[in-house]
């Protein structure tokens, strides 16, 4: 309510609030919640039962804990229920969530929240290649997961690439070290994480590939090679750059003819699709043969191909080539060289490059593009010895401009 005096010929204004009734709080959008004048007790009333000469009144209290906001109703006033005995509720409701606390084990070795890992994670697709993994953590089995520091695991990291092994290496082992942390963390296992071992992570080794002549020695060998069960599938990897996974996966329903393509079931970025393939894959596929499990490669004993198989045959072909790169893996390499070769083409876009590698993102195919560049700022320094081929010295070019102009 607003109202206006005059005093001494100045206008003033007096504002006049009316207080709400007792008993009610205004609330948002206009709704009334009605307090028992005890802070955080409320009650509703009946509409159709009745306490004495008013509504029966329902009690109930609200408060909020850890950005939750939590509501009980503790009973009618006819039933004997006061708004004192609902406060006391409150009060015992908030006792008991703030002693709850999480017993978390003590002195928990890294060993005991690894094996947990492994019994959670035992369907996984890549379990093997992650109990390998594991393996080279065995320094951390029976240390108290609370005493691991980054002294541990730099010590582990200089003996991995002491012996030889691939920053990429390192950087997996490092990202099953968080993996079993964290999945013990959301077992409530462990209350933190000892340390960040990502801060050790080293920027991958430069980009696999192979020069023309370890190229040349590598098909002679791969086409020569006596047992096809493997050089078939590690030919169809040189060929399309598909991953080793995915080679073994392949199903003789995989392949269409008509499209020229094979089906990708389960591809790393999760997202099922077709591959268009060259002429020689499909012929390398059409030699292959059939066998009544369904599987396109399979070892003599008509078995699906294991991929561990497929890398050990292909460390032999790699050797008989003479690639003595220790960083070019037998497989996945043919990935890296296939890429690389594509890009170097200059014959394609860089986003039809990105399709046929499958790649998730486009920041992965950059890496390849990245290494054509440099190859072609060697290449173009040729180009003075290439376009000058016919002429012994530039003065005599100079010259024949002079006598064409005069």
């Amino acid at each position: 309510m607003v109202s206006q005096t005059v005093s001494n010929g100045v206008s003033s204004l007096k504002i006049r609030v009316s207080k709400p009734k007792k008993g009610l709080i205004m609330a948002k959008k206009g709704i009334c919640v009605k307090t028992s004048g005890i802070s955080g007790v409320y009650y509703d009333e009946s509409s159709v039962k009745k306490f004495g000469r008013r509504a029966d009144r329902h009690f109930y209290y609200r408060f909020k804990h850890k950005q939750s906001t939590y509501k009980e109703y503790v009973g009618w006033e006819s039933d004997g229920v006061t708004a004192q005995d609902a406060d006391e509720k409150k009060a015992e409701h908030k006792k008991s969530m703030n002693s709850t606390s999480i017993v978390y084990p003590r002195n928990i070795t890294f060993k005991e929240i690894g094996d947990f890992f492994f019994v959670q994670k035992k369907d996984l697709e890549s379990i093997m290649g992650e109990v390998y993994r594991y393996k080279r953590l065995e320094p951390l089995y029976d240390m108290p997961v609370d005493a691991i520091s980054i002294i541990e695991l730099n010590s582990i990291k200089d003996t991995m690439l002491a012996d030889g092994n691939s920053n990429q290496t390192v950087n997996h082992l490092f990202s099953l070290f968080n993996r079993i942390i964290n999945l013990a963390i959301e077992a409530k296992k462990l209350q933190h994480s000892p340390c960040k071992p990502r801060h050790l992570k080293v920027p991958p080794r430069p980009m696999e590939k192979l020069d023309d002549e370890e190229q040349s020695r590598y098909m002679n060998i791969l086409f020569q090679y006596p047992d096809r069960t493997v050089a078939q599938p590690l030919a169809l990897a040189y060929f399309t750059g598909i991953r080793r996974g995915d080679i073994c996966r392949l199903t003789t329903e995989d392949f269409h003819s008509k499209t020229q393509s094979i089906w990708l079931s389960k591809p790393k970025d999760g997202i099922p699709k077709f591959l268009p393939i060259n002429d020689i894959a499909v012929q390398v596929i059409l030699q292959q043969p059939k066998f009544e499990h369904g599987f396109m490669f399979s070892n003599k004993y008509g078995d699906p191909l294991a991929k561990e198989i497929l890398t050990r045959f292909g460390n032999e072909i790699k050797k008989a080539a003479g690639i003595t790169a220790r960083n070019f893996r037998p497989v996945h390499g043919l990935r890296h060289n296939y890429a690389t070769m594509l890009a170097k083409s200059g014959q394609l876009a860089p986003l039809q490059i990105q399709r046929l590698m499958t790649h998730k993102n486009f920041a992965t195919t950059e890496r390849y593009l990245d290494i054509a560049a440099s190859d072609m700022e060697e290449s173009v320094k040729k180009t003075d010895d290439i376009l000058m081929g016919n002429y012994q010295q530039q003065e005599d070019i100079i010259q024949l401009t002079k006598v064409k102009v005069g």
